[in-house]
Parts: structure tokens; C-alpha cells; sequence
């Protein structure tokens, strides 16, 4: 869930190397039981749709679950619902550079904008 395969790397025509990318699949946290509960509890609360897409009306299913505070650098925040956000696989990679799993520019946006939120009870 959330991985591309080689195939969808080859074929994916925003990405110039695609078997550079970052991928999740040896860290243990993705597959615990507890982050599939959190994750499916994450995808049921913006209906199964990108958020991200939603921001410009586009209507588009979510595939995967970003943590909009890396997990790496935030790990206190890796179980926090309010801190993940259900996209499209086309979003995360926006939000998150897929060769090195550091957040984009627009991931860091999205990131203050959350900050922004919290900071005035919205979240």
C-alpha cells in the first residue's frame, strides 16, 4: 500500500530516476498493526479523497498517508491523527522528495500551515 512497483517507477512521468526512489518498505513502523488502523482511520476521515487535490477542487482518491511532520525528524507526532493527511500518490509526491524522503518545498508550506492552525485551536 503506498509502495510504486518498478513498473509504476518506470512509467511515472514526473520523475526523471526512477529506481531512485525512497522507499518505505524495510521500516517495520509500516507494517504494524497499529499504523494500519491509525492509516485506514486517516483515509475514513477525509472519505477516502486527496486532501490536497481538494485544496483546488479536484476530486481525486487518496492512496496514501502523509505525515506532514516527518516521522524522522517529529517522532512524537508519528501516531497523531491530526498530523496525517490522505493524498494521491501525484501529492506526495509534491510534498515529499521520493529519492530522499525529506518534504518538498510545498511539503514544508503544508507543514507552517498546520503549525498556523494549531497554534490558533483549529486543529
Amino acid at each position: 500500500m503506498g509502495e510504486w512497483s518498478i513498473e509504476e517507477q518506470m512509467s511515472d512521468p514526473e520523475h526523471k530516476e526512477p529506481f531512485k526512489y525512497y522507499t518505505k518498505e524495510a521500516d517495520p513502523f509500516y507494517s504494524t498493526d497499529r499504523w494500519r488502523h491509525l492509516r485506514t482511520a486517516a483515509l475514513n476521515r477525509s472519505g477516502y479523497m486527496c486532501k490536497y487535490c481538494a485544496r483546488i477542487g479536484i476530486r481525486k482518491p487518496a492512496d496514501t498517508v502523509h505525515h506532514i511532520y516527518p516521522r524522522k525528524t517529529y517522532p512524537q507526532y508519528q501516531w497523531c491523527l491530526w498530523n496525517l493527511y490522505p493524498v494521491c500518490r501525484a501529492c506526495h509526491n509534491k510534498l515529499e522528495d521520493r529519492t530522499n524522503g525529506e518534504l518538498t518545498d510545498e511539503g514544508v508550506a503544508l507543514m507552517r500551515r498546520l503549525e498556523r492552525r494549531r497554534a490558533v485551536g483549529l486543529e
